[in-house]
């Protein structure tokens, strides 16, 4: 008996046909629900992605990293050859977990009693996305990022000794990959005051495993005391820019002469840069007043830095931005001429 169907242009609903006794029987299985993904963290297995519900697997397998590596387009096309990327779907005899997916071998109870896979030939696209929470609050001036992979497939046939089903694009999932904060808690490149701008011509603070820079020359400070506050609006020549590393304890030398990575103890255990994120929008706005020293020394001009309304955009996300409305950067001393 021979028996072919054609499903077209439905997302998450798979209808399999099967013999029996001579009669067709249609079986709906459908994966809507099931918004996220989930991927595999044991060894070997981390190129698995899957979702589960009750009794049914959809399992997705891709390099998703390397592919992605090459950060100038944000939207990859991969070819399903059923070895390198493979995409099936497994009914078990009971509920299935993670375990039954990721485990190599997997355990002997759920076993599977149908598994249907994709044929060569179809396509997955995967789109880097980033979600940004910018929280406002005067408790945390934090922003988290949470990066993902956004899974589609085209042109998808899935075939079963004589039975094929096919359909034109649906949409796998979303997964988190990668969740980070950049904390935005600058005080004075913790509290040892501002550089006095040998680095790079910028002006710097740093807190923890964060560094501010902000193009700004000391020209540009006033030299009297300010009635008003003086105002200068963000360019592409007053860039600032925040950067994050792996670990704490960064030091101006290690960011000045470090475009990138920090070099560690050995090649091997470099402080990453983890975050690099620009904004040529805002404004520096600068107060200055003079010092009353209780000594008896001779005053000094104390300028308070701060950025108002500073949008950030990333090079790789230049769709994605945040606004800032008030960064305190710091204070900077200097002499009164």
């Amino acid at each position: 008996m021979k028996k072919f169907f054609t499903l077209t242009g439905i997302s998450f609903m798979f209808l399999l046909t099967s013999c029996d006794d001579g009669n067709l029987v249609y079986k709906d299985i459908d994966f809507s629900k099931v918004t996220a993904v989930e991927r595999c963290t044991t060894l070997g297995a981390d190129k698995i992605y899957f979702k589960l519900q009750n009794d049914e697997a959809l399992i997705l397998v891709i390099d998703a990293e390397n592919i992605m590596k090459d950060e100038t387009n944000s939207i990859k096309e991969v070819n399903i050859d059923g070895t390198a990327t493979s995409l099936d779907y497994r009914k078990y005899s009971a509920k299935v977990a993670a375990n039954s997916i990721c485990n190599l071998p997997p355990p002997a109870s759920p076993s599977v009693i149908q598994s249907i896979p994709a044929s060569p030939g179809g396509t997955v696209v995967i789109e880097d996305n980033l979600q940004i929470t910018n929280a406002t609050s005067t408790t945390s001036n934090a922003v988290n990022l949470i990066y993902q992979y956004i899974f589609s497939l085209k042109n998808i046939n899935f075939s079963e000794g004589q039975t094929n089903i096919k359909y034109d694009k649906m949409l796998f999932g979303t997964t988190n990959y990668i969740t980070r904060a950049l904390d935005f808690n600058f005080n004075n490149n913790n509290t040892q005051g501002l550089n006095d701008f040998s680095c790079n011509n910028l002006l710097y603070t740093l807190r923890d495993k964060e560094a501010l820079s902000l193009n700004l020359t000391e020209a540009d400070l006033p030299t009297a005391p300010t009635t008003t506050d003086k105002v200068i609006e963000l360019s592409k020549d007053r860039l600032v820019q925040l950067k994050q590393y792996q670990r704490g304890g960064i030091k101006l030398t290690d960011v000045c002469n470090n475009d990138g990575d920090i070099p560690g103890s050995s090649p091997s255990n470099p402080n990453r840069l983890l975050e690099h994120w620009g904004a040529l929008q805002g404004q520096i706005v600068i107060r200055t007043r003079e010092t009353k020293p209780v000594d008896g020394s001779k005053p000094k001009l104390l300028h308070e830095i701060k950025l108002i309304n500073v949008t950030f955009v990333k090079a790789n996300y230049t769709n994605k931005s945040f606004t800032k409305g008030l960064i305190d950067f710091g204070t900077y001393v200097t002499d009164v001429n």
